[in-house]
């Protein structure tokens, strides 16, 4: 089958590597779906012939006011637009130094440049992504302003799908349970680099081949915020998914790790269920579900999990912090269990 691409995943495949060899990751690391894979690769020669995501080639990067092709900082070259969204306009560009290599250039719209807010918003973006390095994590290349002083940041690229969009498809436990390991494994290192995400949810992971396996990578750190920052430093505490958000990130208290791990148990019982905890009805509703309601467990969705998988959820989505694990490592040694347990059960006769 073939993904129908959003302008969502336009966006988010910006900020992702291009295919590089990475270190395999050990115990906690799986290779899935061979099949997906080969329909990623299929995907990926469909786009070099076409902008993905947009349907028809977008023109090459032009400077706004010669109208010649745009090169900034003098390094790099502005090939296409890929996409905007309300807090950035993302292009792709050639690095013209020695490197040559491709990557995503992310830039505030016009009518946030005035705004100092939204200046400082947008160096706490790159300073929050720069913090931890990781495979499965976006990489930062550059922060810096042009002739005109407008800031700028220059990440890693490759064209892949968003998890939001590969979920639209059932999928079997194995597989849920590989992609959310890999996001598991991400997420460890950020925290260990006192960075708190604030914003995990299907539509920040993309999925993307690698060596001939499928890997998650964390992407968009618009949102992202130290783990020692007061709640009335961070302006837009409270900004985020309803689907995802924790329910002290409704209310406005300070993000921790446990923030970022419901948001992460709840992309990990929607790739299991194949909906949110809360739904995905009026916004209303879905705060209201965050704040009040426990989920039933994945079990009650006929999905056959390991008991640890069902525990680890539990805990992960209690409404009280203090009630919550803080490190991923209990959902991880669980996500490992079912891995296996799926492994058995889903083999071919």
């Amino acid at each position: 089958m073939e993904h129908s691409w959003t302008q969502e995943d336009a966006l988010a495949a910006t900020l992702i590597m291009e295919p590089t060899p990475a270190p395999r990751l050990a115990a906690r690391s799986c290779c899935v779906s061979a099949s997906l894979a080969a329909e990623l690769e299929e995907h990926g020669r469909g786009t070099r012939h076409r902008d993905a995501g947009w349907g028809e080639p977008s023109s090459p990067g032009q400077d706004p006011v010669n109208g010649e092709q745009e090169v900034l900082a003098g390094r790099y070259l502005v090939l296409r637009h890929l996409g905007s969204g309300g807090c950035g306009n993302v292009d792709l560009a050639l690095d013209r130094s020695i490197l040559g290599r491709r990557v995503a250039i992310k830039r505030l719209p016009a009518h946030m440049l005035p705004d100092p807010r939204a200046r400082k918003r947008f160096a706490r973006e790159a300073r929050m992504a720069a913090r931890a390095h990781h495979p499965g994590l976006v990489s930062v290349y550059d922060f810096d302003h042009d002739e005109r002083a407008r800031p700028y940041l220059v990440m890693e690229y490759i064209p892949g799908v968003t998890l939001a969009t590969h979920a639209r498809q059932r999928l079997w436990t194995r597989e849920a349970a590989c992609l959310a390991l890999e996001l598991a494994n991400a997420l460890e290192a950020l925290h260990e680099a006192g960075v708190v995400h604030r914003d995990v949810k299907p539509s920040n992971v993309m999925v993307f081949e690698q060596w001939g396996q499928l890997r998650t990578k964390l992407v968009d750190f618009g949102l992202a915020c130290p783990l020692d920052a007061p709640a009335e430093a961070i302006e837009d505490a409270t900004c985020g998914t309803p689907q995802y958000m924790s329910p002290e990130q409704i209310l406005g208290a300070p993000a921790d790790t446990r923030t970022d791990i419901f948001a992460f148990a709840c992309v990990v019982f929607e790739l299991m269920v194949g909906q949110p905890p809360a739904g995905s009805d009026s916004r209303r509703r879905v705060l209201t579900r965050q704040l009040y309601t426990t989920p039933p467990p994945v079990s009650a969705y006929g999905v056959q999990v390991p008991l640890s998988l069902e525990n680890a959820l539990a805990r992960a989505l209690a409404k009280e912090p203090e009630h919550r694990p803080v490190s991923v490592t209990e959902l991880q040694d669980a996500l490992v269990e079912t891995i296996h347990a799926s492994a058995v059960r889903e083999a071919p006769l």
